[in-house]
Formats: structure tokens, sequence, C-alpha cells
């Protein structure tokens, strides 16, 4: 069984979208097939899903729909919507890194536990920002998240062009990372840059 995901969102926290909107354009795109699953918010890949992914390998191992009832095991894309920015990692998720000095910038994830506290690099002191962080391909910082999941990390990643039209749609800039047995996941208001 797959425990990866393969998650998209907008680069900054700040970025709002209409998430109905945000729907429409997934499904115009042939990403999303509009008809959830079961009654719920698990969206079945679209025509051009294939299209839309670069896959790595000779042979991806990738199952577009459920074996049997109750199988997760399956690519399905679900969308996240949060009122306030929305940190996930999980147990393999790295700090992610200071721009200024190119090592990691946190100890660890507590820096974003807390509140009202301030970003600030262990190693150079720089005062810094969610967007200016290098946050790598494990973690990731939204309001907004479209989660795919049963992609293993590294399995397969957006095309530029896909991401190109939802900078463009949005007006915000995208990018994309893994999460592997997602057992962290901690909600809080990002830190204000001093």
């Amino acid at each position: 069984m797959k425990n990866g995901k393969l998650l998209i969102h907008p680069t900054s926290p700040d970025c709002k979208l209409n998430i109905k909107e945000l729907l429409f354009l997934l499904d115009s795109m042939g990403f999303i097939s509009r008809h959830p699953v079961q009654d719920n918010d698990l969206y079945p890949v679209g025509e051009r899903f294939l299209q839309m992914l670069t896959f790595m390998g000779c042979s991806p191992h990738i199952h577009l729909e459920p074996k049997h009832p109750g199988d997760e095991d399956y690519v399905f894309i679900r969308l996240i919507e949060s009122v306030s920015p929305q940190l996930l990692v999980s147990d393999n998720s790295r700090t992610p890194g200071c721009p200024k000095c190119r090592k990691p910038a946190f100890p660890d994830w507590s820096v974003f536990e807390q509140e009202d506290s301030a970003l600030v690099c262990q190693h150079c002191g720089a005062r810094l920002s969610p967007e200016e962080l290098r946050w790598r391909t494990d973690a990731g910082i939204a309001r907004h998240f479209i989660e795919i999941n049963s992609i293993y990390p590294g399995e397969a990643q957006p095309v530029a062009s896909m991401m190109q039209q939802l900078g463009e749609a949005t007006g915000c800039e995208w990018r994309y990372f893994y999460l592997l047995k997602e057992n962290t996941s901690r909600t809080k208001k990002p830190p204000e840059a001093c």
C-alpha cells in the first residue's frame, strides 16, 4: 500500500482562492472529473490527468480506480481549504532551509507551533517570511492544497504547463511537495517576518 501524496499549493500562504473556481479550473484543464466519488470531496482523475504529471521511471505502478469497496490505495484528488495558513509535514519532512546562508533555518518544526514567533534562521540570524524559505519537496504551508493520493515521493511531478496555468488563472505562483505517511499535520498562522 502506498502512503504517499503529492500536494500542489500556492507559494504564498496569503493567497486566498475561491474553491469553486479552483474546482472549475481543474475540471476545465482535465485534471479532475467534477463528479466526486461517493458523495464526498474525493475527485477522480480527469481525462488529461496523465498529461499533467510527469511520472518517473520506466513503469510507474498506479491505480486510477479503487480495486474494491473501501480501497484507498488509488489515485484520487482532494482539495484542502483552510481559513488560515496550514502547515503540512510528515515524519520524514526536513525543516526548510534559509535562503541567505542555505543551511537548515530551524532545528525542528516547533517554531511553527508558537503563536506570533518570528522566523529567524538559527545559523545566520536572518529574519525570514514563509515565502522566502527553501521548502524543498517535503513540506508546505498554504490555505489551499491540491492533494493527489497514492503518489509516492518522487514518483511524479506536475508539468510546467500545469503550474503555469494554475498561476495565470489564480494570480499566485504554485509549487509542489510530497508527504509520506502523513502522521503530523499542524495548523497555525505562520509567524510574521520582522
